[in-house]
């Protein structure tokens, strides 16, 4: 057995410690060897199901990864399409506002014709 001594400061009284060693019995032996196993196997049943679900989380990523970068070449090439429309429409305005400006033309000129007569 150990002892130990320890003099404490304020009351300057020794106190004397016996620690005793507690020997586990064989059975308590087992008991502590069974639950560390079982710990292990937990342990273990906890980083399969982790991993498991990062692979799992890995594979979703990707396909959205995927699904956007195909959503992203859809956007662009419905944004191309929108483009061209929009610069269609651009030149059949100019075009229509040209022909208005022939037309107020001519009917001006045509007024100035009818007022002459």
């Amino acid at each position: 057995m150990t002892s130990t001594t320890i003099t404490t400061l304020k009351s300057r009284k020794k106190m004397t410690l016996n620690p005793t060693l507690a020997a586990p019995s064989p059975s308590g032996q087992r008991s502590i060897e069974g639950m560390l196993n079982m710990e292990k196997q937990i342990i273990t049943i906890n980083a399969q199901t982790m991993q498991n679900t990062l692979v799992s989380i890995q594979e979703t990523m990707l396909k959205m990864q995927e699904i956007m970068s195909k959503n992203h070449a859809d956007l662009k090439g419905d944004i191309n399409k929108l483009d061209y429309k929009v610069e269609t429409i651009q030149q059949t305005m100019e075009k229509n506002e040209q022909r208005i400006k022939m037309v107020e033309t001519r009917s001006q000129q045509t007024e100035e014709k009818l007022e002459l007569v």
